[in-house]
């Protein structure tokens, strides 16, 4: 995880967020993921959850970002944390079931601005904006529980997933698009499985009498561990089975495995993005949403039994799974259209610590919306911007309002206005390579704004946007002052007309070896 290395006049970010053997990790995982790009484009960031959270999460200790643990009432939280940071946070995020609008305002004097992050729906909030990363979640969910004027961010697109899941994705699709027998299975049921369904799970794979290898993961601080690892070895004469403790590296497991069996918690969109196949069980009533939103979008096959779950569901679900190559290549595609692991991205743009244009004015970004329709079509209609399009028709009205619904739907893609010193003045658009290998950058400033190096600064948001992606950007020959752009931000050349960007620790590596 990124440390938070930036100094104390960088803006802070505090996370209020529960961990608990009972809640498990998923709350953690996600504000952790947004923290770390939150500090890797300048912000500094300070976490506050209960005393349980580090057993349950054991990379809070080396995350690099500030800590504390709260011991006090929950109508003391509030208090507690402003004697923390007397001076205040530029952004406060609540993650937590247990917080509300009474504790969200009464941080109001302290935060300037309060992000929710929920997934429930079901009680009111005092906040600025508020995501739910359930399928199909509607602004009228919220409509009687948040503010006037809070920015919704809904839907699996906001999915706040770690930055290894976006970059596998691109080989993990290609892997699934190949097709093949199922020969590795992968099962987890959160970091902690306090009901140890794990062990429910083994003996329906048992009883499925798959020839696949499985693999187990798990967290430290699993009530069950030692448990479900007897039940392992004593399986092994049926099927090979591998327990991992605290896995580093659960995209690269997600990605080799064929099937996952899984908890539908946050990891659902974890699996979602490398699209693998699932069978997904509900194991707690605070996951049977999204599970049903899963299940409609053909995601996954869900198991919601309300007398419990039994081995002979879970072997059912399994061999039939396993049995139809074509159901696995549908559920694969249908999963990676919900999510494509870059919610962080489109969270991040609304926070991205300003660059300044050759005019000394502030350059920001924030995403596109549909209103934004007919000045994004004003600037392309202009004969400037044409000059160097890659198609010379400038599009009808229709037209550009059904390209851009497409677009605020689509997933491998994020779509930005640029603001020059607050005004709205061009389009960035990161859509990523048909290899999946990294994101192609287009740039349209409008006409009005030219020679106000208003590129260069947003070349450089960018960056910071998708820290650890290679940008590309294709130019036509004759577009002199585009080559001088990319060249200025650091592009280099790979052939004619095309410039990359490579992250900068692999650049550094690559040239210091």
């Amino acid at each position: 995880m990124a440390a938070s290395l930036n100094g104390t006049n960088s803006p802070l970010a505090v996370f209020r967020f529960d961990a608990s053997p009972l809640t498990g990790a998923g709350h953690a995982v996600r504000c952790l993921a947004l923290a770390d790009a939150l500090a890797a484009s300048g912000w500094r960031c300070a976490l506050a959850s209960g005393a349980a959270a580090s057993a349950v999460v054991p990379g809070l200790e080396r995350c690099g970002h500030e800590r504390l643990e709260l011991d006090c009432a929950a109508d003391a939280e509030a208090g507690t944390l402003a004697g923390r940071w007397p001076g205040g946070c530029g952004l406060l995020v609540v993650d937590h079931y247990g917080r509300g609008a009474a504790f969200e305002g009464a941080c109001r004097p302290w935060a300037r601005r309060v992000m929710v992050i929920d997934d429930l729906a079901d009680r009111a909030h005092d906040c600025d904006a508020l995501l739910d990363q359930t399928p199909g979640r509607r602004a009228e969910d919220y409509g009687a529980l948040v503010p006037g004027g809070c920015r919704l961010m809904l839907g699996p697109r906001y999915a706040l997933l770690r930055p290894q899941f976006g970059a596998a994705r691109g080989a993990a699709l290609k892997r699934r698009r190949a097709g093949g027998p199922v020969r590795r299975i992968l099962v987890s049921l959160g970091a902690t499985d306090p009901d140890n369904v794990t062990a429910t799970v083994l003996e329906g794979l048992a009883r499925a009498g798959v020839a696949a290898e499985v693999e187990v993961v798990m967290g430290a601080g699993a009530p069950h561990l030692a448990a479900v690892r007897a039940r392992a070895s004593a399986l092994s004469g049926k099927m090979p089975v591998t327990v991992t403790v605290g896995a580093g590296n659960m995209a690269a497991l997600m990605a080799a495995a064929d099937i996952a069996v899984g908890a539908a918690g946050t990891a659902s969109w974890e699996r979602c993005c490398l699209g693998l196949p699932a069978v997904v069980l509900v194991v707690a009533e605070n996951q049977r949403a999204g599970a049903k939103a899963l299940a409609g979008a053909g995601a996954a096959r869900i198991l919601d039994a309300p007398a419990g779950i039994t081995a002979t569901h879970v072997a059912a679900a399994v061999e039939g799974l396993c049995r139809s190559a074509d159901e696995r290549r549908r559920m694969g595609l249908a999963a990676a259209d919900l999510c494509d692991g870059r919610g962080v991205a489109r969270v991040v743009v609304d926070h991205l610590p300003a660059e300044r244009g050759r005019d000394g004015m502030p350059v920001t970004l924030r995403l596109a919306r549909r209103g934004d329709a007919a000045i994004m079509l004003e600037w392309q209609s202009d004969e400037r911007t044409r000059r160097y399009a890659r198609g010379p028709r400038v599009p009808t009205p229709a037209e550009h309002e059904q390209w851009l619904g497409r677009y605020m739907g689509k997933t491998d893609g994020i779509l930005t206005i640029i603001l020059h010193d607050g005004e709205a003045s061009g389009v960035l658009r990161l859509d990523r390579t048909a290899e999946g290998a990294g994101f192609e950058v287009s740039i349209l400033v409008a006409p009005e704004k030219y020679g106000r190096g208003i590129g260069k600064a947003v070349l450089a948001l960018a960056r910071k946007l998708l820290p650890g992606d290679d940008l590309f950007a294709e130019i036509l020959p004759a577009n002199a002052a585009s080559h001088a752009l990319f060249r200025s931000a650091g592009f280099r050349p790979v052939r004619e007309g095309l410039y990359v960007s490579t992250p900068p620790d692999i650049a550094e590596a690559s040239h210091a070896g």
